[in-house]
C-alpha cells in the first residue's frame, strides 16, 4: 500500500470525528504529530480517531488534539489538507474564538514558528559538521574551495533564521508571510549591521536604536511578526478598498521598524539570551545531574508534546555559542533507549505480534530518534519497559553529562544517526557520549529482558440479560448510586417478566434477606449485583421467592429468583431493575448493549477482561 493509500480512511473521517471544519482552528503538524487546535473538545470524538488505521496514539495539549502518526506525518497531513482544505496556511470560516491565555498556548506559538524550518536548520548544521569533519581529518584546508563553500552554505541557514521565522511567524500568526520576511531582513539589512557593529549611534525621532545585531537570532522576530499581524489586520480593515493594496504593506512596514528595533527587537534579545543563560546555568550549577534528570524525564516531556518548546533554546544557544550540553545529550539518549526497551521487549516475547510490532518501532527510535512508535505502542503499553528505559536514561545520561558531551549543530534527529553532530574539538566530550551511549543501552536492555513479563491477552466475557424487558440507561434511574455510576457501571431494565435468570456461570455471593438484591461473582472475577425494584428493601421479602442461597454455584440460564411484579407496583415502588459490575474499575473495558429491548437469549454487557 502506497503511503497515501494508508492515510486514505484517515484523511476521510478525521475533520468530522475533531467536530468538523468550523470547530479547527488551526491544522498542522509536526515531525510525526498532527496537530489539531480546535474550539470546542467536547465535539472531539477521540475514541474513534484511536481506532483508525495509522493512527499510533492522541495526545492532548490543552485544546490542542496532538494525532500521533510517525516518520509519515507530512503524507497524512498532506491528504487531510487536500481533502478538507484545512491547512497551517488556510483559516476556518468562522472567526477565532477567544482563547484564555496559558502556558501551552506560549509554547505552541513559540514551536509553531520553529518547527517549519528545521529541514532548514538540518540541512545548515549537517553542512557545517561535513567541513568540519573533512577539516579534521585533512581532506581540505581552511583555504580550499570546498571548504569556504561549505561553510557558507552552513552559515547562511544560521545567520537568515530572522527572514526564515519572519515567513513561518506570520503564517502561524496570520500576518502575510511576505511581509514577515521583510521585517526579517530589516534586522539582517546590511547598512544597519554595519553601523551597529562600527558603534554609529541611531535613532528614531530621537528614541535611541539599541547596537544589537540579529543575525542567527529567534525571539526578535517572533516577538516582531507576533505583533504585526494585529497591526496589519487593523490597517486592511479601515483602508479604503482603491488604496488597500498599497496602504497595507506601507503602514504595517512604517509602524513596524521603530516598534522592531527601539522595542521588540531588543526585547527578544534580551529574552532569548536569559533563556539560554537559565539553561546554561542549571548545567552549572547541576551538572550532569541535571542531563540525568532530564534524560529520564524526557518521555514524559513527549507525551506532553512540550519537548518543541526546547527548540528555540537549542537554536539560539548553538547559533550564539556553537555548542550544547543539556537537551542535545539528554534526548538522544532517552529515545534511543526508548528503542533498546522496544528492542528487548521484541526479542523476549514469543508472541509472534509483539515481537513483529516491538522490533518495528525499535527501529525509528534507535535510528532517527522518532519514539512515538515505541513509547504508545510498546513501552508504555507494557510499562516496565518505559521504567527500564528511565533507568537507563539516567545512567547513560549522567555518564555522557559528567563527560561535558556536547552537540556543535541543530541535530538532524535524535537517534544513532545524530552522533556525529557530536564530534568537535575535544574529542573526549564525544567519546564520553559514546561510552554514555553504550552503557544506556546495555542498563536499559538488560532491566526490560528482566523486568518485561508477557501479558495475558484480554477476553471478552458474554454477559445475558438477567432480567428480559426494556433496556434504561442507569443515568436514568432514579437513585443516585446507580445514576451516578458510585456502584459500577451497567444498565437498567424494566420488567416484563417477573423473574430472574443467571447472567453466566458462577457463584452466589450475595442474597439479601429481602431477597431483592442478588450479588454474584462468575468463574473469570466479574462481579455483579442484581437490584430489583427501587427502595424494594421496605417491602422485607413480600412479593420474592428465591430459588438459590447464598453460596451456590449457578449455571448461566438458571432461574435465580420469581418476584410479583403487580404485588410490588401496587405498593407503591417501581420495578426498574439496575444490573451494574461492581468491580468495574479492575476490567478493561464494558460495552452495554444499544438493543431497545432484551430476553435472556440476547447480550447485555460485553466485558473485557
Amino acid at each position: 500500500m502506497s503511503k497515501a493509500g494508508k492515510f486514505e480512511d484517515l484523511s476521510n473521517r478525521v475533520v468530522d470525528l475533531v467536530g468538523g471544519n468550523d470547530n479547527v482552528e488551526s491544522f498542522l503538524h509536526c515531525m510525526t504529530r498532527l496537530r489539531f487546535n480546535v474550539r470546542d473538545i467536547n465535539k472531539v470524538n477521540a475514541k474513534e480517531i484511536e481506532k483508525i488505521n495509522g493512527v499510533m496514539g492522541i495526545q492532548w495539549s490543552g485544546k490542542q488534539l496532538q494525532i500521533i502518526i510517525g516518520q509519515d506525518v507530512s503524507d497524512a497531513y498532506a491528504l487531510i489538507q487536500k481533502k478538507s482544505g484545512l491547512g497551517d496556511e488556510t483559516s476556518t470560516s468562522q472567526a477565532k474564538s477567544k482563547r484564555k491565555f496559558s502556558i501551552t498556548m506560549i509554547f505552541d506559538a513559540i514551536s509553531g514558528c520553529i518547527i517549519p524550518i528545521l529541514p532548514i536548520l538540518i540541512a545548515a548544521g549537517f553542512i557545517k559538521l561535513i567541513a568540519s569533519i573533512l577539516l579534521m581529518t585533512g581532506l581540505t584546508s581552511a583555504e580550499s574551495s570546498i571548504n569556504i563553500i561549505l561553510t557558507f552554505v552552513g552559515d547562511a541557514g544560521f545567520y537568515f533564521l530572522p527572514i526564515f521565522i519572519g515567513h513561518a511567524a506570520a503564517k502561524k500568526f496570520g500576518a502575510n508571510p511576505a511581509l514577515g520576511m521583510m521585517m526579517g531582513g530589516v534586522f539582517l539589512a546590511p547598512a544597519f549591521i554595519e553601523t551597529v557593529t562600527s558603534g554609529t549611534a541611531l535613532n528614531i525621532f530621537g528614541i535611541p536604536v539599541l547596537g544589537v545585531t540579529y543575525g542567527n537570532s529567534v525571539f526578535p522576530i517572533i516577538l516582531t511578526v507576533l505583533l504585526m499581524a494585529p497591526i496589519e489586520k487593523f490597517i486592511a480593515k479601515h483602508s479604503p478598498s482603491s488604496l488597500r493594496v498599497m496602504l497595507e504593506p506601507l503602514l504595517t512596514i512604517l509602524i513596524m521598524v521603530p516598534l522592531a528595533l527601539i522595542i521588540l527587537g531588543p526585547i527578544g534579545s534580551i529574552l532569548g539570551n536569559y533563556l539560554s543563560e537559565i539553561m546554561i546555568w542549571v548545567y552549572d550549577t547541576i551538572g550532569f545531574v541535571g542531563v540525568a534528570i532530564f534524560a529520564a524525564i524526557y518521555p514524559l516531556v513527549v507525551m506532553t508534546g512540550m519537548h518543541t518548546a526546547f527548540l528555540p533554546y537549542v537554536v539560539n544557544t548553538i547559533t550564539t555559542t556553537g555548542t550544547e550540553s543539556f537537551f542535545s545529550p539528554a534526548a538522544v539518549i532517552a529515545c534511543v533507549n526508548q528503542g533498546v526497551a522496544s528492542l528487548a521487549v521484541g526479542l523476549k516475547s514469543k508472541n509472534s505480534q509483539v515481537k513483529s510490532t516491538a522490533i518495528t518501532c525499535s527501529i525509528t527510535a534507535l535510528l532517527s530518534g522518532i519514539i512515538e512508535p515505541a513509547m504508545y505502542g510498546v513501552n508504555i503499553k507494557y510499562k516496565t519497559p518505559m521504567y527500564a528505559s528511565m533507568a537507563g536514561s539516567f545512567i547513560g545520561a549522567a555518564i555522557a553529562g559528567l563527560g561535558n558531551a556536547t552537540v556543535y549543530v541543530t541535530l538532524g534527529n535524535t537517534g544513532l544517526l545524530s552522533l556525529p553532530a557530536f564530534i568537535g574539538t575535544p574529542i573526549s566530550g564525544f567519546i564520553w557520549m559514546l561510552i554514555g551511549v553504550a552503557i544506556g543501552f546495555v542498563v536499559t536492555f538488560i532491566l526490560t529482558f528482566i523486568l518485561y513479563k508477557e501479558p495475558v491477552e484480554d477476553t471478552v466475557f458474554e454477559i445475558s440479560p438477567p432480567v428480559e424487558g426494556d433496556v434504561i440507561p442507569l443515568t436514568q434511574v432514579e437513585d443516585q448510586a446507580f445514576s451516578e455510576g458510585l456502584l459500577g457501571q451497567g444498565m437498567a431494565v424494566l420488567p416484563t417478566k417477573g423473574q430472574v435468570f443467571a447472567p453466566f456461570d458462577g457463584v452466589v455471593s450475595t442474597l439479601f434477606p429481602t431477597k431483592h438484591a442478588i450479588g454474584l461473582t462468575a468463574d473469570n472475577g466479574v462481579e455483579m449485583l442484581i437490584h430489583v425494584g427501587m427502595n424494594t428493601v421496605q417491602l422485607n421479602g413480600e412479593g420474592f421467592t428465591a430459588h438459590i442461597q447464598q453460596g451456590d454455584r449457578i449455571k448461566k440460564g438458571q432461574l435465580l429468583l420469581d418476584f410479583d411484579m403487580k404485588f410490588i407496583q401496587e405498593k407503591g415502588f417501581s420495578i426498574v431493575t439496575p444490573i451494574v459490575i461492581t468491580n468495574s474499575s479492575e476490567l478493561t473495558a464494558i460495552e452495554k448493549t444499544n438493543q431497545q429491548t432484551v430476553n435472556t437469549q440476547d447480550n447485555l454487557l460485553l466485558v473485557t477482561v
